[in-house]
């Protein structure tokens, strides 16, 4: 049987659909890009649907009841904070929840540096995945490990995009134990990209994406190995490829999880644009942005209020600097360009000769001179 669990250019790679499936017909493969792709054995499957039904490309499920109570915030404890992506929320829940007995799903790699959700019972399992991972990560299984800590009465901290916290929420519900957050999103590159940009270097140990060693504004990619790799977000050809938005998948440029399709209790990400806002909030060792969308999240944040630094602020201003809270990525016009380069298996640095040239010294000189202004006016309106 041919089955079709959804339009094919709405899948979002979430993989539920191989999680839920009862005859086993449904495995994870890629498409010729490199993303993740349902691949469904026509001799297994019996077309009873049961994939197409939960599938979050499908279903219209019911948005967070947006309260959306805004924070900047960070955390107190100073290690938390440089080895986080912004201000170290994450790790502050995650941990309130493993003291509480419970377990947390969230990215980190496997040993060839693909990013993939685990599960973490204890605190050394939270330190992988601390940070972002720009690049796309494996789902599948999560979902059916989740729901047995869930069904077994724990407590649960899901991490993810909100891509990924709709098909969790698709698969178990709304659960008392059970407390989601997204991330302000910009969209995921083929995992390609990362092998490629990978190859090259021996004895690879880790790979932070958002190292903090220029500050957080200016943050580096760092690869610990043979050799140290490091280079800031202006001149790193894998960054600069990132953010051209030429490698995205085609569904995160027509997200339908952003803006009202929230479907979280909290939504973490960086709070661009602080040192205009609230100058304070800024010594550029990061800083969050946290948005309560539910009762369950307001707990949530609660439990771990005195272990931050904590300034209200507004919706608006949040996205007045972080547009991808409400909006998707533009599409780069080169798009098709670059997946050309990708299915001939071009070399990385030939792909980042085209999409991940290095800003101008000019405009990096010109970057780092608004952000000192922004930093003296900070400190006269303190």
């Amino acid at each position: 049987m041919d089955y079709k669990i959804c339009d094919g250019a709405s899948c979002v790679g979430c993989a539920l659909c191989a999680d839920v499936c009862p005859h086993g017909a449904i495995t994870i493969g890629f498409d010729p890009k490199g993303f993740i792709r349902p691949v469904v054995d026509p001799m297994a499957c019996v077309g009873c649907g049961i994939c197409s039904s939960v599938c979050p490309a499908n279903r219209k499920m019911t948005p967070s009841d947006g309260k959306r109570d805004v924070y900047a915030c960070f955390a107190l404890d100073c290690e938390v904070r440089k080895r986080s992506s912004s201000g170290g929320v994450f790790r502050l829940l995650a941990d309130d929840v493993l003291s509480r007995g419970g377990s947390v799903a969230a990215v980190g790699f496997d040993k060839d540096f693909h990013a993939v959700y685990k599960i973490a019972k204890e605190p050394s399992g939270l330190d992988e995945m601390m940070g972002s991972k720009y690049t796309e990560a494996r789902a599948d299984g999560i979902y059916k490990k989740v729901r047995e800590e869930l069904t077994s009465g724990v407590p649960v901290l899901f991490v993810g995009t909100p891509c990924r916290v709709a098909a969790l929420k698709s698969f178990v519900g709304d659960r008392d134990n059970l407390i989601t957050a997204d991330l302000i999103c910009h969209g995921v590159p083929t995992g390609r990209l990362l092998e490629k940009f990978l190859e090259g270097k021996s004895g690879v140990r880790s790979v932070s994406f958002r190292s903090k060693e220029r500050g957080w504004q200016e943050f580096s990619m760092r690869i610990e190995g043979d050799e140290t790799y490091s280079r800031s977000l202006y001149s790193d050809p894998y960054l600069r490829t990132f953010l051209s938005n030429a490698a995205l998948r085609d569904t995160c440029y027509n997200c339908k999880f952003k803006g009202d399709g929230y479907l979280s209790d909290l939504t973490l990400g960086d709070y661009w644009g602080i040192s205009s806002v609230i100058p304070s909030m800024n010594d550029d060792r990061g800083t969050s942005a946290v948005i309560v969308r539910t009762e369950r999240g307001r707990e949530a944040f609660d439990r771990i209020r005195d272990k931050m630094r904590v300034a209200p602020s507004t919706y608006g201003d949040i996205c007045s600097a972080n547009a991808a809270v409400t909006k998707s990525s533009a599409k780069n016009p080169r798009h098709d360009e670059f997946f050309d380069m990708i299915e001939r298996d071009e070399p990385f640095d030939k792909i980042a000769d085209v999409f991940g040239r290095p800003v101008s010294c000019k405009a990096v000189a010109s970057e780092r001179f608004k952000r000192a202004v922004k930093k003296i006016l900070g400190k006269i309106k303190r």
